[in-house]
């Protein structure tokens, strides 16, 4: 028996109108506010509904429609940040894990701690 697997990346096992309806009808957009407690509150949700699609998806098909929920200033950052990455002032993101921190770094001040209420 091969110790090798047989599963490759490229190969999706659901469609990918299935990863956009999940993703598309349950992550809100990222607006305008992008403010400490509206991020944290969107990525709690948002890593709730992605996790579960990570054996599905490819981690890029997931980051790609993730971030295409990024509106207004939110989606400004975002474009800009691709900018610097292209100059090489940044790394590239890859994943929904990398997002998260950058965008944790970005979004959540070092003296704001975070305690999520039941």
């Amino acid at each position: 028996m091969s110790t090798y697997s047989t599963y490759s990346p490229r190969l999706h096992r659901h469609s990918s109108n299935e990863l956009h309806h999940t993703i598309h009808s349950g992550i809100p957009f990222f607006r305008e506010d992008i403010g400490p407690i509206s991020f944290r509150d969107w990525m709690w949700d948002t890593e709730k509904l992605v996790q579960p699609l990570f054996h599905k998806y490819s981690q890029s098909d997931i980051l790609r429609h993730v971030i295409s929920r990024f509106v207004g200033r939110a989606c400004e950052w975002w474009h800009q940040r691709q900018s610097r990455v292209v100059k090489g002032r940044e790394s590239c993101i890859n994943t929904f894990y990398e997002l998260k921190a950058c965008m944790w770094k970005k979004f959540i001040p070092s003296s704001f701690r975070i305690t999520r209420e039941q």
